[in-house]
């Protein structure tokens, strides 16, 4: 349902120094929407880890149903987030 331009907050230094992300959230928490964050070095499995764990709020807007890839009739209309 999120969008690249849904609009996000990250926890500051969620992550434990010397841990394998952590490296990666401290570049990717500056983020202000989840376009900004996949181009920061995110992926979308630390959407879902991050959100479960309290480290990432979300914003909005999203979409109100999930986007159904077997309907896309253009993909030019779409994202990296979709």
């Amino acid at each position: 349902r999120w969008m690249a331009e849904t609009k996000i907050s990250y926890r500051p230094h969620a992550k434990a120094p010397g841990s394998k992300s952590h490296v990666r959230y401290e570049k990717y928490s500056k983020a202000k929407t989840v376009g900004e964050a996949l181009k920061l070095g995110s992926w979308p499995a630390d959407w879902c880890w991050d959100y479960e764990r309290g480290f990432i709020k979300v914003h909005g807007p999203v979409r109100d149903e999930p986007l159904d890839s077997s309907k896309i009739t253009n993909e030019d209309e779409t994202t990296d987030v979709d």
